[in-house]
C-alpha cells in the first residue's frame, strides 16, 4: 500500500513495522488523545501528499472531501468517529499479505 511505503521512507529503516506505524500514528494524533479524528486524518493525508479539494493545500485538484469521509468511515471499524491505533494499523495493512494485526 502506498501509505505504508511513504511512512517507511520517512522513518529509519531498521525500525520494526509496529514501531514505524506507532510513530506515524502518534505524529498524526496531533492532540494526543490516543485516537485520530477526521480532521487529523485529513492532515495525515496532506502529509503524505493526498490533498483535498475543500480544505487542503492551495492549488488545483485534490480529492473531494466526501471521498475522504467515506474512507474514514470505512477505517473506523467501531463507528466511534475516531481511528484508534488498531483501526489505523488494520487500515494500513489490510492489503498486505500478512493480514490484519490485533
Amino acid at each position: 500500500m502506498q501509505l505504508v511505503e511513504v511512512l517507511y521512507s520517512r522513518t529509519t529503516a531498521h525500525f520494526g513495522e509496529h514501531r514505524v506505524l506507532k510513530s506515524a500514528f502518534n505524529k498524526f494524533d496531533t492532540d494526543n488523545s490516543g485516537a485520530i479524528d477526521f480532521n487529523e486524518f485529513k492532515h495525515a493525508l496532506e502529509y503524505i501528499g493526498l490533498h483535498t479539494q475543500e480544505s487542503g493545500l492551495p492549488g488545483n485538484g485534490g480529492m473531494p472531501e466526501v471521498v475522504l469521509e467515506a474512507l474514514f468511515r470505512k477505517y473506523d471499524q467501531d463507528g466511534s468517529g475516531q481511528l484508534e491505533y488498531m483501526e489505523f494499523v488494520n487500515a494500513l495493512l489490510a492489503n498486505k499479505d500478512v493480514g490484519q494485526l490485533g
